[in-house]
């Protein structure tokens, strides 16, 4: 969704140390990989606990996808039919087009990946959100909209999200595609946009690093309105989100990191 000849302006570096802690925590979670053929496990990539060894038959590969799950506790287990592999990537190449943006390409090739009948995985495949965002943002968007993010810290704790300094992001869209990203003075007045709708989101460090790692960040951002952080246009971000699919996410419940917004008061202190 950004414009490959988008302007940055004043970036501000703790967005790059936010990265790196995404990154790190996507690594953290547990996939187990199993590559079957001809009714046999093949190969086991991750720590299974015993449930899949090599050379044990696959009678149904979703049920043992589940199975394992259950045994090892992983995150997600995926089992792989090796002999559908030269076909999932045939078809995977036969439908790239380079008009796409990367948000596009990416959905398309976790749609051939998880629709594969190569491919068996517990839980259910994470949401397609990210390309249906951008088809969304051009379609219920006005034509030029600046998203202003301010991005605070509780203090409650010492976690090194908790001390962070405010920080306000503006992203310009243009047509639904970022065309303009800046880091703004929070003691600075921000101008005000002509001809631009306006979108204000006021959310915590953790509640933003919440909505990056998340599988399913619709029902977040769902919550995040409800929250009352969106402090203007909140009925623009809800038109927005309306067309996009949404079911509960692998990692819902007791397991999700930190409050949606620091309005709400609640902080959990993991990282």
């Amino acid at each position: 969704m950004i414009h490959p000849l988008a302007e940055i302006v004043d970036f501000d570096p703790n967005w790059g140390e936010v990265h790196d802690l995404v990154r790190r925590a996507r690594l953290e979670k547990r996939t187990v990989y199993i590559l079957q053929r001809g009714g046999k496990i093949q190969r086991v990539l991750g720590d299974a606990n015993g449930a899949a060894v090599t050379g044990a038959p696959v009678k149904d590969a979703a049920a043992l996808a589940r199975e394992v799950r259950a045994a090892s506790g992983a995150d997600r287990v995926v089992v792989i039919d090796a002999n559908g592999l030269a076909g999932l990537v045939r078809s995977a190449v036969a439908v790239v087009n380079p008009s796409w943006t990367r948000p596009g390409f990416r959905t398309e090739v976790a749609r051939q990946y998880w629709g594969s009948e190569a491919v068996s995985t517990d839980p259910p495949p994470p949401v397609a959100v990210w390309g249906p965002l951008e088809v969304s943002l051009r379609e219920e968007f006005p034509p030029l909209v600046v998203v202003r993010i301010t991005l605070r810290s509780s203090g409650e704790t010492d976690d090194w999200l908790d001390t962070k300094p405010v920080l306000i992001t503006e992203i310009v869209l243009a047509d639904g595609v970022a065309t303009r990203i800046s880091s703004l003075d929070s003691e600075s007045p921000v101008a005000p946009h002509a001809d631009a709708e306006l979108v204000e989101i006021e959310i915590s460090w953790q509640a933003a690093y919440d909505l990056i790692v998340e599988d399913d960040p619709v029902s977040l951002v769902d919550e995040l309105i409800a929250s009352g952080a969106v402090t203007a246009g909140a009925e623009l971000v809800r038109r927005v989100l309306a067309p996009l699919e949404r079911r509960p996410s692998a990692r819902r419940g007791a397991s999700r990191r930190g409050a949606v917004s620091e309005l709400t008061n609640k902080r959990a202190g993991v990282l």
